[in-house]
């Protein structure tokens, strides 16, 4: 298992550094268990504060599914994934604190002959009024 990694914009890029070095059949193992407990892979993976866990113990389910989902493709393909923390940024609309907002851009493509691939980004970003 390798060290944990900031939660921070660097610390993400050096995950994705760390992992995308690995052959196809490990980090396909990697994006296989990220999708199947996405919480446990970030608690595992990432150092977090106890406020961030809070706020992540906070989130909604089905938003925390459909982002291992979409973490998975992305390490699966070896695509980019972007953090980016926008402290004291004014409140959205409608929401009573930290928000998190992801940009799918990922898409995929199956053929009958089992091959898959999957290309473009993805990117999260974390506003924090406080």
């Amino acid at each position: 298992m390798m060290s944990k990694f900031p939660f921070t914009p660097q610390g993400v890029q050096d995950m994705q550094a760390a992992l995308y070095v690995l052959p196809d059949d490990q980090l396909h193992a990697v994006a296989l268990s990220v999708r199947a407990d996405f919480v446990a892979w970030l608690l595992d993976t990432f150092e977090f504060s106890a406020s961030q866990l809070d706020f992540i113990s906070s989130l909604n389910s089905f938003f925390l599914i459909s982002t291992g989902d979409s973490t998975a493709v992305a390490i699966y393909n070896r695509l980019p994934i972007t953090l980016t923390l926008l402290s004291g940024a004014k409140k959205s609309q409608g929401t009573t604190g930290k928000l998190v907002r992801k940009k799918n851009n990922t898409q995929e493509s199956g053929d009958g002959d089992g091959e898959y691939e999957g290309e473009g980004d993805l990117e999260f970003e974390i506003e924090d009024p406080e």
